[in-house]
């Protein structure tokens, strides 16, 4: 019995003093100091030079052929000007081989200019009965002359005269119509009674 009586206690003091180590470590890891991040990981001796890149890259950018903005400026205050030259015959083939590639595209364009002569005889007899004259109806004929191999374009609008022709035959970029309107559109804006020219058949008007 005493035997058993001393084993118990041997085995409670043993058990004891186990649980006091594990309390002792659990209170050991709580109070333990927390990691810390060095602040000065990652970073350079030197101060960010973000600011001094772009800097140098904006006066790179201002410079010219080793000049300075102001200097390059100065250059070409003191520069001569002179007047642009250019020869009209080249500048015509230029023009119609880049923007007339089609050679079928003169039809079009004398149509066009047929359509144009029957909108400003119209518009005039808006105001002006006369300038119709005996004419039925305002009309484009084309005849096709197959012996000769040609094509004849008539139109029964207003026409050009003499003056009309020297005029703009020869004038690249603008036309009588354009200019006729152009005249209308003025008269309109000093208040002079007329038509509007949203009367003109075939005229989009923004």
């Amino acid at each position: 019995m005493f035997k058993w009586l001393l084993f118990s206690a041997l085995l409670s003091i043993f058990l004891f003093s186990n649980i006091c180590k594990a309390d002792d470590d659990t209170d050991t890891t709580s109070t333990a100091i927390p990691p810390k991040v060095d602040d000065d990981i990652g970073k350079h001796s030197d101060a960010s030079k973000t600011d001094d890149e772009v800097v140098q890259k904006e006066e790179e950018a201002i410079k010219l052929d080793g000049l300075s903005a102001k200097e390059f400026r100065t250059l070409i205050d003191a520069s001569e000007k002179h007047q642009f030259q250019t020869e009209v015959n080249r500048m015509m083939k230029l023009i119609i081989n880049s923007l007339y590639k089609n050679k079928e595209i003169f039809l079009r364009e004398l149509i066009s200019n047929a359509s144009d002569a029957l909108d400003k005889i119209r518009f005039l007899s808006l105001t002006d009965k006369t300038v119709l004259g005996d004419k039925e109806e305002l009309t484009i004929r084309i005849k096709i002359d197959k012996d000769n191999r040609m094509l004849h374009i008539t139109d029964t609008g207003i026409g050009m005269t003499k003056a009309d022709l020297v005029q703009f035959l020869g004038t690249i970029a603008k036309s009588d119509t354009s200019e006729f309107l152009n005249k209308v559109q003025d008269a309109q804006k000093d208040g002079r009674e007329g038509v509007s020219i949203s009367d003109l058949i075939g005229q989009s008007v923004l």
